[in-house]
């Protein structure tokens, strides 16, 4: 059935009455959905009234058709209230899953490492041909992380005279911000790879 010859259809029921479908759709092997049950429940009511009813009944046929009117009211309702929840879970998913912060990161990760499985002949060769020093040949996140600055984070504190000095300390975060964005990288993409090299995990992208 094409979209032009389906409708849309909006109804209200109270929470309690839609608790009692939901677990009825749970427990059933009738019906998997909300929309499968409220037209399957429709069309059985009017059948059942059409075989028991007469001519001489329009108020029955009247009643029916409000009963019926209320039901798929209630399941245009229920599709509405559910598309919008889906798309304050997307919403909520994008911003949970690929912060800004993160993102950025991924990118200047990504433009340090080397091109060519670390220890080869190729990575050898390149690393001897190429004179850019942005790149973390060893592949290593301790590499990454040091081509990035972060293998130390500064800090100031006022000294006893009030003057304001600074130190720095290793941050092992950082670094695990590192593993983190290269871990990343590998589970969206297929741009990099990795491998337990000389003893240590080492990272590459395709070039």
């Amino acid at each position: 059935m094409s979209d032009s010859e389906r409708g849309q259809i909006h109804a209200y029921v109270d929470c309690a009455q839609k608790r009692r479908w939901e677990d009825y759709i749970e427990e059933s092997y009738e019906v998997n959905s909300m929309s499968e049950f409220l037209r399957a429940a429709a069309e059985s009511y009017i059948q059942e009234e059409r075989s028991t009813s007469s001519p001489s009944q329009p108020a029955q046929g009247q009643a029916i058709e409000e009963q019926t009117s209320q039901v798929l009211d209630a399941v245009g309702g229920l599709s509405g209230q559910l598309q919008d929840v889906q798309q304050r879970l997307s919403v909520v998913e994008e911003e949970v899953t690929n912060p800004p912060e993160r993102t950025e990161l991924s990118t200047q990760v990504l433009h340090v490492l080397p091109t060519e499985k670390p220890y080869t002949e190729e990575w050898d060769l390149m690393q001897h041909t190429n004179d850019d020093s942005t790149i973390a040949w060893e592949g290593t996140v301790d590499a990454v992380a040091e081509k990035l600055g972060m293998t130390r984070e500064y800090r100031t504190y006022p000294d006893e005279d009030g003057r304001i000095r600074e130190s720095s300390s290793p941050v092992h975060s950082q670094k695990d911000r590192v593993e983190s964005a290269l871990n990343q990288l590998q589970k969206d993409t297929s741009l990099i790879n990795s491998d337990s090299i000389e003893g240590e995990l080492r990272y590459w992208r395709e070039d």
